[in-house]
């Protein structure tokens, strides 16, 4: 489904205790500006920084 116009479609499926039509109506009405839903994007820019700030303790 294309979440946002102009962008690729995106994947989505049910997950534990929800249908498709749950995770269409969650996906819709959490994304806001970016290819993704909100949680998604948030939980994917936090796990970046992380693996950054990992590296970079490590010295890599």
């Amino acid at each position: 489904i294309c979440l946002v116009d102009d962008h690729r479609p995106v994947f989505i499926s049910s997950g534990f205790l929800t249908d498709i039509e749950l995770a269409l109506k969650i996906s819709m009405e959490t994304t806001i500006k970016n290819k993704q839903p909100e949680p998604i994007f948030k939980a994917d820019q936090i796990s970046r920084k992380l693996i950054q700030n990992n590296k970079d303790t490590k010295g890599e």
